[in-house]
């Protein structure tokens, strides 16, 4: 799904990040975005401050993120509290998951 869709950079929880990663061979990347609430400037989760760096410069990253999670429940105000982008993004769900993404 993320290949087909162009997914190259996408923030979530921490374990969903870095296994995404991980499994991607880094062809994917993210960034946690971590605390309560759970869309927070606190990005002390991250391991990897390039992986930072590179969603910071990203237009339209992609949010991954349990089903049902808080995440997924209040994406729209999470995001928008933050300022992160969000206007436009398109909700599915893929198994256990939900991917938020901006259609290209």
């Amino acid at each position: 799904f993320l290949g087909a869709h162009d997914i190259h950079a996408f923030y979530g929880d921490y374990w969903t990040c870095y296994r995404l990663a991980f499994e991607a061979d880094e062809r994917a990347i993210c960034a946690v975005r971590g605390g309560d609430p759970p869309h927070t400037r606190d990005l002390t989760a991250n391991r990897y401050v390039p992986y930072m760096q590179t969603l910071a410069h990203t237009a339209h990253p992609a949010y991954i993120y349990l089903a049902n999670s808080p995440q997924d429940r209040n994406f729209n105000a999470y995001t928008a509290a933050q300022g992160l982008p969000h206007i436009g993004y398109q909700r599915v769900v893929i198994g256990d998951y939900v991917v938020y993404y901006y259609p290209a």
